[in-house]
This record gives structure tokens, C-alpha cells and sequence, in this order.
């Protein structure tokens, strides 16, 4: 029952994701991980509202409880190191898309966004 209730939980904040409405999905992101504390996607797809209202403290909180529950999700390392990066942790990021690179190695955007953060490494 939890575990169903925390799925539609979470399909709601999908769906008000997918309308741009970020408050009403974190809430819904929040009452999944409330009625399942292991439900490491709906961490991650908090810690993408959080991203899209530039909380990005708060979004790396929601990734890191993603990466302890479940490291191989599709996308996560690439989404953090996106936090990381807009929060100036430049070294933090650079090895999130490495590790994006080891689930995905033939991305050339996650390749691509590394090598841009590298240089933005030599220029600070």
C-alpha cells in the first residue's frame, strides 16, 4: 500500500514537472519519499525541481540520498555535477561526469560538458 501510494506520489510530480509547476511537484516528491524512504527516483526527480528553482544546495541533498540508495541511476551523476557546477564546485563536478562517463561512455554531451568544466577549472 506505502509502496503504491508513494508511486502515485511521485507520478504526480511528474506530471506538475511536466507543467512547470516545481512547488506542487517538490511537495509531491516530498510525500513519495515520506511514504517510501528508499524511493531513490523520487529523490532524484525532487533534486531536478530543486535544480529548476536554482536550489541547488537543497538538489544536491536530494541527489546525494539518491546516489547512497541507488548509484546507477540513469542520469544522476550528470544531473549533480549540473549542481555542483552552477554552486562553483568545479573539481565536484568534473568527477560527477566522469562517473556519468563510466555509466554512458559514448555520450559526447556528458564527454563535452566535462571537458567545458575542466576549462573552466584552468581559468579560475
Amino acid at each position: 500500500m506505502t509502496k503504491d501510494a508513494a508511486r502515485e506520489a511521485y507520478q504526480r510530480g511528474m506530471d506538475q514537472m511536466g507543467m512547470n509547476q516545481f512547488d506542487p511537484a517538490i511537495a509531491s516528491f516530498g510525500l513519495a519519499i515520506g511514504r517510501d524512504p528508499e524511493y531513490a527516483e523520487a529523490y532524484l526527480a525532487r533534486g531536478l525541481a530543486f535544480t529548476k528553482k536554482h536550489s541547488y544546495g537543497q538538489a544536491l541533498a536530494d541527489f546525494d540520498m539518491a546516489v547512497e540508495l541507488q548509484p546507477d541511476l540513469p542520469g544522476l551523476y550528470a544531473y549533480r555535477g549540473n549542481a555542483y557546477r552552477a554552486l562553483g564546485q568545479l573539481a565536484e563536478a568534473a568527477a560527477d561526469y566522469t562517473r556519468a562517463l563510466e555509466q554512458f561512455p559514448k555520450s559526447q554531451l556528458y564527454r563535452q560538458t566535462r571537458e567545458e568544466i575542466y576549462r573552466e577549472m584552468e581559468s579560475h
